[in-house]
This record gives structure tokens, C-alpha cells and sequence, in this order.
């Protein structure tokens, strides 16, 4: 597992359980919120927070995963890539070469993933074995 993967679900876990007890003592005047703010008018709102927080970190696991996906599809056929980019292919013409031997056929998702294919091999650069 990715180490940045491994932060964002530990942060989950902390934040979650911070969380799960916010919800379950908004307005307890003995709640161990009281040390850090005396008044119990803002218990809802740290509890909303703290929800908030959890469910942009599961976004993020979200995007992360799905990235680490495209990388891992390009890694396993950087040697096609780099067969492709010694001919010339654009990187349009490299995704869609990827897409049919994956046997995807056209449509949203096809369009979809083909975007994401291209934006991913245009942030990396394939060098040629040679040099």
C-alpha cells in the first residue's frame, strides 16, 4: 500500500472515532470537549466539522486509488508506450491503442478513461532504451 494511502487511513480512523464521539455527546456538559472549549454551543458544529473532514479523506482514498490504477496500467506496458512513442504516436493515439487491446469499445466510459489515459501520458515521459 502506497505510504500516502496509509496516512489518509489512519487520519480516517483518528478523525472517525473523533468524530463518533462528538456526535454521540453534542451538549454533555461533562464531555472531554469542555477542556479545550468551555461552551457546549459548539459541540454540533465540531461534530459537523470533524464529519466533513472524514468524508474528504474518503474522497481523497477515492482519487488516490483510482490514480495508483492508471499508473499501475501504464507501468505494465511502458514497453508498448515506448514502442509507440519511437513511432510518433500522439499520446491520444497511444491511449486509444491501450483501450483496444483492453477491449474496451467506445462510449462514456471508454471517452472517460481515454481522458484520464491522456493526461496521465502526458505528465510522464517514456525515454527510449537507447538513451
Amino acid at each position: 500500500m502506497n505510504r500516502r494511502l496509509r496516512v489518509i487511513y489512519i487520519l480516517i480512523v483518528v478523525f472517525g472515532l473523533v468524530g463518533l464521539y462528538a456526535i454521540f455527546n453534542v451538549g454533555n456538559p461533562h464531555s472531554l470537549f469542555r477542556w479545550i472549549i468551555k461552551s457546549d454551543a459548539y459541540d454540533l458544529y465540531i461534530a459537523m466539522g470533524v464529519s466533513l473532514l472524514v468524508f474528504f479523506l474518503g474522497f481523497l482514498v477515492f482519487y488516490f486509488r483510482q490514480q495508483e490504477g492508471y499508473t499501475q496500467l501504464l507501468w505494465m506496458n511502458r514497453e508498448r508506450i515506448r514502442a509507440l512513442r519511437e513511432k510518433r504516436y500522439s499520446d491520444e493515439q497511444i491511449a486509444e491503442d491501450l483501450l483496444s487491446a483492453l477491449g474496451m469499445k467506445r462510449g462514456y466510459r471508454y471517452n472517460l478513461v481515454k481522458k484520464r489515459l491522456v493526461l496521465e501520458l502526458s505528465s510522464i515521459k517514456v525515454v527510449s532504451q537507447g538513451g
